[in-house]
Parts: structure tokens; sequence; C-alpha cells
């Protein structure tokens, strides 16, 4: 799994790519937070491009809930 970013004024856009299954979802949710901690703080925008994922497991759909809570 792999993880590029873009800045577009005040978002930051995300593409991972790749798997995000129970091997790399630790990773993803590492690689995600200083972006969430900068969306919760309201210094910006967060927006996920999912189109280069292969495949997600429950593990990496449970890390995209909890940062959609973190970032409320």
């Amino acid at each position: 799994m792999e993880l590029g970013s873009k800045r577009f004024a005040d978002a930051a856009v995300l593409y991972p790519a790749g798997r995000i299954a129970h091997a790399t979802a630790d990773g993803f949710k590492t690689a995600l937070t200083p972006y969430l901690a900068a969306c919760a703080a309201g210094r910006d925008r967060l927006v996920l491009d999912l189109s280069g994922v292969e495949y997600i497991s429950s593990v990496g759909l449970r890390v995209l809930m909890l940062a959609s809570k973190q970032a409320k």
C-alpha cells in the first residue's frame, strides 16, 4: 500500500494505492495520522481518492470509519 498526496488550497487529497488489508492497515492508519490531526484542528480539509485501491478488507474499512470520526 502506498499513499500519495497533493495539496489544493486548503485541502489535502490523498491517493492510497494497492491493497489495504490486515497486513497494511496499521501502516495506512499511521500514514493518515498527520492529515487527520490537521483536519481535526480545522486547518485542512481531507479528500481520499480510493480509485487506486485494488482491495480493501474489513480492517481497512475500520480504519476509514475511525478516521472519519477523528476528522470531525
